[in-house]
């Protein structure tokens, strides 16, 4: 890594900061990084794969990314699985399947930055927002979010890309009502001191793993 991050952040309305002021983890990153540039690519809603909705995609957003970027951080997953979006297989190309919009992004971006770090971030466990079930029930492809999870990890060891499993480790639930009302009050986007909390953990991934 040069001496000064330039941190591209290519997620959803998690990274915007929906329900803190589109304030996001990717904004206290830059206070918990000395020396860091960020670049906030988050779209409420957006899906890593293309299910030809009115909201662009990851597959069709990743371009975007600056191309000074010499640490790309890409967060997403919870929205297709909301959506029910087919997980395909591990070696397809496919931009509507999950595995497939996540090869064609992981490829084109390790082309397009040789030099740069990744960090693939996986999707926290979510409840009552919406329509989004469950995080341990079936969406209507009869899938539970943690296949899609497991897919980025996946692709993450395909490629031999780092992973923060916030899935498992964010220490954040909503099946604890004292938890939830804290971190993650509607189910899905954090509060304050949620988004704060991810930023911590993200931020000690860079500094300490990377």
């Amino acid at each position: 890594m040069s001496n000064k991050l330039i941190i591209s952040c290519l997620g959803d309305s998690i990274t915007q900061g929906v329900g803190n002021n589109d304030v996001s983890w990717a904004d206290y990153l830059k206070e918990l990084i000395p020396n860091s540039e960020i670049n906030k690519l988050g779209l409420p809603a957006s899906r890593i794969a293309d299910d030809n909705c009115d909201v662009l995609p990851f597959v069709k957003r990743y371009n975007d990314i600056p191309k000074n970027s010499n640490l790309i951080i890409i967060f997403g997953g919870v929205n297709d699985f909301n959506h029910a979006i087919p997980l395909g297989t591990i070696d397809s190309v496919d931009s509507t399947t999950f595995y497939g919009a996540l090869n064609i992004i992981t490829v084109n971006l390790l082309k397009k930055f040789p030099t740069a770090d990744f960090l693939f971030i996986t999707p926290m466990k979510t409840f009552g927002f919406k329509n989004y079930p469950h995080w341990n029930t079936n969406n209507e492809a009869g899938h539970k979010l943690i296949d899609y999870r497991n897919a980025i990890i996946n692709i993450a060891e395909k490629y031999s890309i780092m992973v923060l499993d916030l899935f498992n480790e964010s220490g954040i639930t909503p099946d604890i009502k004292e938890l939830k009302d804290l971190l993650i009050p509607d189910g899905l986007h954090p509060s304050q001191e949620g988004y704060l909390r991810i930023a911590r953990k993200i931020s000690k991934t860079i500094l300490y793993r990377m």
